[in-house]
């Protein structure tokens, strides 16, 4: 009898050493997916600033050709070209983000029938990263209404019910 007591207390505290180890594990993988999420989300923010910035860049480019003739317009315009080609080796970033989560965009387009937009997409990045509606359009250089106007179609590609919140679902593809 003293021996199954003795074996059934240890079988308790070898569960329990189970248990405790299992909690351990749960808890870094909560840890180890935080920031997984925290990195996929970085390195979106960063495609889409140099993004951004590029879509600026190309335009003050374009402004800059009606006053060749300016002195300092030449060095301005070098200047743009330069950071032109920086930007284009930080246009890794976005294969980095797609690298990190390729299942994001893919996953969009799965669902849309590939009926979203290389525009549209970048719009659900902007969502993803819990942007609102005056953010998306100040980095679009547009409307508010613009934007949801986009954001109404993009629910319609997506198949969604009124009732769905797009942004939610975005959030939740990843």
């Amino acid at each position: 009898m003293d021996e199954n007591l003795r074996l059934q207390q240890q079988n308790e505290e070898l569960e329990d050493q189970i248990n405790i180890q299992f909690q351990l594990l749960k808890d870094e993988l909560i840890r180890v997916q935080t920031a997984y999420e925290k990195m996929q989300k970085e390195a979106l923010v960063e495609a889409l600033r140099m993004e951004r910035k590029n879509r600026l860049l190309d335009l003050l480019k374009d402004k800059l050709k009606s006053f060749e003739n300016l002195e300092h317009v030449g060095t301005l315009g070098r200047m743009i070209k330069d950071e032109m080609r920086l930007d284009e080796a930080v246009g890794q970033s976005v294969r980095e983000f797609q690298h990190i989560n390729p299942d994001f965009f893919l996953r969009l387009k799965e669902i849309s029938e590939n009926k979203l937009t290389a525009m549209e997409l970048k719009y659900c990045a902007y969502m993803f990263l819990n942007l609102t509606t005056k953010d998306i359009a100040a980095a679009f250089h547009i409307e508010p209404s613009s934007v949801r106007v986009t954001k109404y179609r993009i629910k319609q590609k997506l198949q969604l019910s009124r009732e769905d919140d797009l942004e939610s679902f975005v959030q939740k593809l990843v």
